[in-house]
């Protein structure tokens, strides 16, 4: 933050606390830190927010990885070799989507 602003902001907390009295600068005060609360608890639920869709995208990406090996491994007429070990990876990641709340159903 620049010099010059932050004493600006000093100065008229200063002269608002003055104007306001005790009684006044100490509620002004509460809401100040009421304010600065909310804000840190929104950016802490937007943070969550995109380490959720980060991992939903992971968990998606992971699917579609599994699912073309398993098409590669069909045209090379190995397919079979991988199928039960291919459908296992995908149910534990589409069972991993629904504890996020994802549906996976058609």
């Amino acid at each position: 933050m620049c010099l010059s602003l932050l004493r600006t902001l000093v100065d008229m907390n200063v002269w608002l606390k003055m104007e306001l009295g005790s009684k006044g600068a100490r509620e002004l005060d509460e809401r100040m830190a009421a304010m600065k609360r909310e804000a840190k608890e929104r950016a802490e639920r937007a943070k969550r927010t995109d380490v959720r869709e980060e991992k939903i995208d992971q968990i998606v990406d992971e699917v579609r990885e599994r699912l073309s090996f398993l098409e590669s491994m069909r045209a090379l007429g190995r397919g079979a070799a991988y199928e039960a070990q291919i459908r296992v990876e995908v149910a534990t990641r589409l069972h991993e989507l629904e504890k996020l709340g994802i549906s996976t159903k058609k």
